[in-house]
């Protein structure tokens, strides 16, 4: 199914349920590769195994840092 976006009509966001980054890989010919996060463009790194190893733990701590700051507003 192709979805089309427009500034008028814009599908709900899907969160954690479906998530394509087909383009968060990229290779850059004699630097290495490169991952496409949020935060900006991070690497070099050597093999993708390592890229991926790093995601982890990007999305581990951002997952910790979403439980604290729910814990802080629930104090309040």
């Amino acid at each position: 199914m192709m979805v089309s976006y427009t500034a008028e009509a814009r599908a709900p966001r899907a969160g954690r349920t479906f998530r394509s980054n087909g383009d968060r890989y990229f290779h850059v010919m004699n630097a290495g590769l490169y991952v496409n996060t949020r935060d900006g463009i991070v690497g070099p790194f050597l093999e993708k195994a390592e890229a991926e190893l790093y995601l982890g733990e990007l999305k581990t701590q951002s997952r910790e840092l979403e439980r604290a700051s729910a814990q802080l507003l629930s104090l309040r």
